[in-house]
């Protein structure tokens, strides 16, 4: 029953969550989120239980939530790799960052679009064996103009190994 949701093709956005313990930045690819307010703005996040970003988000309370180009597909899905809690997978990807505007925590300088999060530990949940569920106020967004090149626009996970980008949208008539 655990492969349910990676038997595709059911595609998610791809998100990196990026946290930070003793000046160490991790990042972790998250396909499991989405807003769940408007006002205030949040956003829901499902994480594994034992990985270092749901523990870096237990103990300091803040991340970033981005989205990444399709071009980084191979190092975005590299970041999954189980490092130790003291190495950063963004140094091994060869990665960097930028400071965020109202959090401690920095964003992928490689971000299309960027949420600096806050989570309270009330709004962390334990339900599952395998995922926490973390709602988090967003303190501060932004995103970047694209290009317009296909490289740019947003990378979507289809299970397994499968990745593929998102299509350029199209604007539909009011109902």
């Amino acid at each position: 029953m655990m492969d349910v949701f990676k038997r595709g093709p059911l595609p998610t956005l791809v998100s990196v969550v990026t946290t930070v313990h003793n000046g160490v930045v991790n990042a972790a690819p998250v396909t499991w989120f989405t807003p769940c307010s408007y006002d205030p703005p949040m956003v829901f996040v499902a994480l594994k239980r034992k990985s270092d970003t749901f523990k870096n988000i237990e103990e300091h309370g803040q991340f970033v939530l981005q989205t990444v180009p399709f071009k980084f597909a191979q190092k975005v899905h590299n970041l999954a790799k189980s490092l130790p809690r003291e190495e950063s997978e963004i140094v091994h990807e060869e990665l960097w960052t930028v400071k965020s505007k109202l959090i401690e925590v920095p964003r992928l300088a490689i971000a299309v679009q960027w949420f600096e999060c806050r989570a309270e530990p009330s709004m962390i949940q334990l339900v599952g064996e395998t995922h926490a569920q973390v709602i988090a106020c967003v303190l501060e967004h932004n995103a970047r103009v694209l290009e317009g090149e296909n490289e740019e626009l947003p990378l979507l996970y289809f299970g397994g190994l499968k990745y593929s980008r998102a299509q350029k949208s199209i604007q539909v008539e009011p109902y």
